[in-house]
């Protein structure tokens, strides 16, 4: 049988609850990394069945994340050569006008960009990326952008 003074009680006492605190804040990191992992896999499921449900090239999610910037965070594709995966876009051509009518819900389905009077910026950005035709649906989010 091992005697320990006080000092080395409480030593011992303060490691465990260190090795406690470890443990529990590692639990907790695990648990959000399957939460966003369970949650990415969900979103390519759904964006890869909704490609698949319009029968387009591509579908992608650009998500904007501090005063209307933003990237393209994931994407489903006929053919790879069609990635623009980590886009930023064209920051100039997506303005605060735009950027309410958004907010706002707004749906934009543009048939052929050479025929549509779109803002000439726009339409070099869309051929950048190869695009022809366009969707754009916004998914809002509770909280504001």
């Amino acid at each position: 049988m091992q005697i320990h003074s006080q000092a080395q009680f409480e030593s011992i006492q303060n490691q465990h609850q260190h090795q406690q605190h470890i443990e529990k804040g590692l639990q907790t990191l695990l648990d959000r990394l399957i939460k966003k992992i369970n949650r990415d896999n969900l979103i390519r499921k759904t964006i890869h069945q909704i490609r698949e449900a319009l029968q387009v090239d591509r579908v992608v999610i650009y998500y904007f994340y501090e005063q209307w910037h933003g990237q393209v965070t994931f994407e489903s594709l006929i053919s790879k050569k069609l990635s623009i995966l980590g886009s930023k876009g064209a920051d100039n051509c997506f303005n605060n006008e735009y950027a309410t009518l958004y907010l706002n819900g707004r749906i934009r389905a543009i048939a052929d960009i050479e025929l549509e009077p779109i803002h000439p910026c726009h339409q070099d950005f869309l051929r950048s990326i190869q695009v022809r035709a366009n969707l754009v649906v916004p998914i809002r989010p509770v909280r504001n952008i």
